[in-house]
């Protein structure tokens, strides 16, 4: 399992306020919210940008945004699958680790089970 935090924005927002503002404007306020992607399609360009880019802080954030998006488990299994060929293999095997925890808090342990990330996560019951 992985040893990467997982920061909410009032914890940003202790230590700088700032960039908390910033997020909270630019990116949540602005980016998402634009029209020219869904917020499905943004969570897929997003966790993969996160993926290549080893950016595992925003990992779990991003995964359970994906989720919320109506983006599958299979699908985020998929795109890191995918991403190992442009990005390397350590990189998605980085990338692995954070899922079991994101989607263990999303979603009851039974429905990991269901779809291809359960596969490759090797999650048993």
């Amino acid at each position: 399992m992985s040893n990467t935090p997982s920061l909410t924005l009032e914890d940003v927002r202790g230590v700088a306020p700032a960039l908390a503002h910033y997020t909270e404007t630019a990116i949540i306020g602005d980016l998402w919210a634009r029209s020219g992607l869904s917020a499905r399609d943004r969570s897929l360009v997003t966790v993969s940008a996160l993926v290549a880019g080893e950016r595992t802080i925003g990992f779990a954030h991003y995964f359970i945004r994906a989720l919320d998006s109506g983006v599958t488990p299979g699908e985020l299994s998929e795109l890191i699958t995918h991403v190992a060929f442009y990005a390397g293999w350590s990189t998605a095997f980085n990338a692995v680790a954070i899922p079991v925890v994101a989607l263990t808090r999303r979603l009851p342990r039974r429905h990991l089970l269901i779809g291809r990330l359960s596969r490759v996560l090797s999650i048993r019951r």
